[in-house]
């Protein structure tokens, strides 16, 4: 049987570096190009990096995107070329040479109007070019590739790299007081747990931690798409007063609207994302609060100037 080899794009991500430290730790061949060498803001790198590398791989996990929700908005052609075209690219080579990839989408595909966790099946209405982008990749996907899996997460936070739960922390070290959105709701979700789900979608062998999988079945699951995230719902206020609860933070904070941050790309009100999909295969998402608990843990060893000086992190 010949060995089955990974090509990963955005490897230096959140998402991209926990797959590929979960990858070394269970033996599994894989590439992880830096973006110098597979660079999907310019559409003749996807064909060029191809064609210098043909055979050398047989699945692509796709993590790779323009993630920055209002510089979309200022770049829309940038987003469309990387969230879109470029993955149309990727897509047309993957059904060519018969291979199989996985596309990570986001919770943004859909405009929040709804009160009860979005299925899969649920018709998107994108409210940014961010999310506007990303279902175009998703359809480009769908079209272009008969094999393949989509999945849409949602407030993606990891060790490597910038989100919601650093920035809070680097201006609660500051001594500031913060202001934080309480009209917008979803499932943050640790980068972490998500690969550990990417991996049991696709039959890996490997001890699960942050997720529900017995690795008794270690067939992939079926194509098509799927939601994962951590359990649970809550506001972007909420969310951030639990941060700093966990870190031991005293700092003041105060709800306010949205309105009042004059973004330039909308966000759904409401953005929780059902698992019923993911669960119907045997995999099941831990709470987002054990998940930061992880995630603050780590954090707190790689930086622990965001920190205060505690006696016992485990009791917070």
């Amino acid at each position: 049987m010949i060995e089955k080899r990974y090509l990963i794009t955005g490897g230096s991500g959140q998402l991209g570096t926990d797959l590929t430290m979960l990858m070394n730790k269970c033996g599994i061949s894989y590439l992880a190009p830096s973006e110098t060498e597979l660079d999907f803001g310019i559409s003749e790198s996807v064909e060029s990096f191809f064609d210098a590398n043909r055979g050398k791989f047989s699945f692509i996990i796709h993590c790779a995107a323009f993630t920055n929700v209002d510089g979309c908005e200022a770049e829309r052609e940038k987003a469309y070329l990387i969230n879109a075209g470029s993955t149309e690219t990727l897509a047309r080579i993957c059904n060519l040479q018969r291979i199989p990839m996985l596309y990570v989408s986001t919770d943004f595909v859909f405009d929040g109007a709804k009160k009860t966790p979005y299925e899969t099946f649920d018709t998107p209405a994108p409210i940014s070019v961010y999310g506007a982008s990303k279902l175009e990749g998703e359809r480009a996907v769908r079209d272009n590739c008969p094999l393949h899996y989509i999945v849409r997460t949602s407030w993606l936070f990891g060790v490597a790299g910038n989100n919601f739960p650093r920035a809070i922390l680097k201006k609660a070290a500051t001594g500031e007081g913060l202001q934080v959105v309480n009209d917008q709701v979803g499932a943050p979700t640790f980068s972490r747990d998500l690969a550990e789900a990417l991996l049991a979608l696709l039959g890996i062998d490997y001890p699960f931690s942050g997720i529900g999988f017995s690795g008794e079945n270690l067939s992939p699951a079926p194509f098509g798409t799927y939601h994962f995230s951590n359990t649970g719902a809550v506001s972007w206020f909420d969310f951030a007063s639990e941060i700093l609860r966990m870190a031991g933070r005293a700092n003041g904070i105060a709800p306010i609207t949205s309105a009042l941050l004059e973004r330039s790309a909308a966000r759904p009100p409401y953005s929780v994302l059902s698992h019923a999909a993911i669960n119907g295969v045997g995999i099941t998402a831990r709470a987002w609060q054990e998940g930061l608990k992880t995630f603050l843990s780590e954090l707190r060893v790689q930086s622990p100037e965001l920190f205060p000086e505690i006696k016992n992190f485990e009791e917070l």
